[in-house]
Formats: C-alpha cells, sequence, structure tokens
C-alpha cells in the first residue's frame, strides 16, 4: 500500500518510519536448494520433477525430464547433493537410483541401488566421495564407495527415526530429529561429538553452515545456533526456509516461495 505525503513527512517527524529492508530476490518457487564452489545455486521442485541452475542470481538453465528423449522423470528426489567441484547428486526414493549431473545440469550417469536397501530416506556424499545412504526401514546408515556396488555399514553408533545427512568438509554432521540431537563424525562413521538442541526451540528443519554454525528453522524464523559455544540468537522472521549460506558475516536465506534475502 502507497503512503501519501503527509503520512510519510508523520512517520519521519515521530521516527517511525521502517528501516530499509535486507536485500531481496524472487526465483521460482522450490523444496530444496544448494549452492556449490563457484557460487551456482540449485534448486529442486519436487512437485515439477525439475531442477534449475542460477548464476549471478539469474536463471540460466531448466532441467525437466519430460524434455529429454529417455524421459527421465524425478518422482520422489531427495535433496540435491554437491561432490565437489562440479557433481551433483540426486537420489530418487521412489525408482532407488541416484542421478549424476555436472553443474552445467546435464545428466552423466543414474545408478540403481543395491537390493539390500529397502528403503533410501536421506543420501549424502563424503569428501571422499563415498555415498551414504540412510535406509529407514533397517534403521542404519550404509556406504558405498566410489565404482562400487555393495554397501557397508557405516557410523559407530545406532540410528533410528528421522534423520538428516550433512557434508561440512571431511566431516559428515547427522541431525537425528527425534532425538533433537546433532552428531558429528569422521568419514569412517566414528562420533566425534554431539550436541542437544536448544529445549526452548521447536526445530522444523537445521541446515549447517559450517563447522561452528548451524541454522535452525522454527515456525517463527530463523536462529544461528553455535554448539560449540552455547550460544543461540534470533537471526530472521523468514518463515519456510529452505536454504542458509553465510559468507563473512552476511547470511543468504531462500525459503520455499523462492524469496532470497541476505542479511548483511
Amino acid at each position: 500500500m502507497k503512503l501519501s505525503k503527509r503520512m510519510i513527512l508523520l512517520c519521519l517527524l515521530i521516527g517511525v518510519l521502517p528501516a530499509p529492508a535486507a536485500d531481496t530476490l524472487q526465483i521460482a518457487l522450490c523444496d530444496e536448494a544448494v549452492m556449490n564452489l563457484f557460487g551456482d545455486i540449485i534448486t529442486l521442485s519436487r512437485r515439477e520433477g525439475s531442477l534449475r541452475r542460477y548464476v549471478d542470481d539469474q536463471l540460466v538453465y531448466v532441467f525437466s525430464g519430460t524434455a529429454l528423449s529417455n524421459k527421465l522423470i524425478l518422482q520422489e528426489p531427495l535433496r540435491p547433493v554437491l561432490d565437489e567441484p562440479d557433481k551433483i547428486y540426486v537420489l530418487d526414493a521412489a525408482t532407488a537410483q541416484i542421478i549424476a549431473w555436472d553443474r552445467f545440469l546435464n545428466v552423466h550417469t543414474t545408478t540403481p541401488l543395491h537390493d539390500d536397501i529397502i528403503s533410501p530416506a536421506e543420501f549424502t556424499v563424503t569428501s571422499e566421495h563415498d555415498w551414504l545412504i540412510y535406509d529407514d526401514f533397517y534403521n542404519h546408515i550404509v556406504q558405498i564407495h566410489p565404482n562400487g556396488h555393495f554397501p557397508y555399514r557405516w557410523s559407530d553408533k545406532p540410528v533410528s527415526g528421522d534423520i538428516h545427512l550433512y557434508t561440512i568438509g571431511h566431516y559428515v554432521l547427522l541431525y537425528l530429529k527425534d532425538y533433537r540431537q546433532l552428531r558429528i563424525c569422521d568419514n569412517n562413521g566414528t562420533t566425534l561429538s554431539e550436541y542437544l538442541l536448544p529445549d526452548s526451540l521447536d526445530v522444523l528443519r537445521m541446515l549447517p553452515l559450517n563447522m561452528q554454525s548451524v541454522g535452525l528453522v522454527c515456525e517463527n524464523g530463523v536462529y544461528l545456533w553455535k554448539p560449540k559455544e552455547k550460544s543461540c540468537r534470533y537471526l530472521s522472521t523468514m518463515q519456510d526456509v529452505i536454504f542458509m549460506h553465510a559468507e563473512k558475516s552476511s547470511y543468504t536465506l531462500i525459503n520455499r516461495q523462492g524469496t532470497v534475502i541476505t542479511i548483511p
């Protein structure tokens, strides 16, 4: 709604005119997003079964299975997972296969999962390029070596329930949502440390930024949690956040509506 000149003058006089907002950008609706080493943002729309690539805030390519002659349709895709410097993986739980793209969203390979993996629910790639897959039928995480096929049990501690896997450098982070716990492991699955989430927060989603900071998405916005320092502060009122990126003292957030904000 536009303000009249008289209203703007009144706001200036009494000092209640809103401060400038954070930088804002609008992209297509999305359910997941990642950023690679080149700064490209790759988003996933589960409803469309499509991937989009943004470079310098501009859409440059859209992958859609219906546009391909082989009709590669994403039916139940999990999060896009990066294998730097230029590979992007998506595990499709419905078809039990892992699809690999390059950074330009050219399809490279499709790999069926081993028959021993019954219900793949989460996926990541370690810094050693091994695949980690959480099977919620057996309640365990398996590891598959590059160019290998047989899955090996991974992790020195049991897991169960709603599990999310993330790779940060040479470490793997496990978010055990049902237990409100963050577990940090090395590439071999050895547990290095464990932290309980702040009791006061009803966390909907965890978004690791680095080994020191984690974004906690709640109904009332986003919090910045530093578990080692035992600190937690309110960062933004933005709702439905699916992606966070930290660079120096600024934070970039994307939500499901495709709104991108940068908080200085």
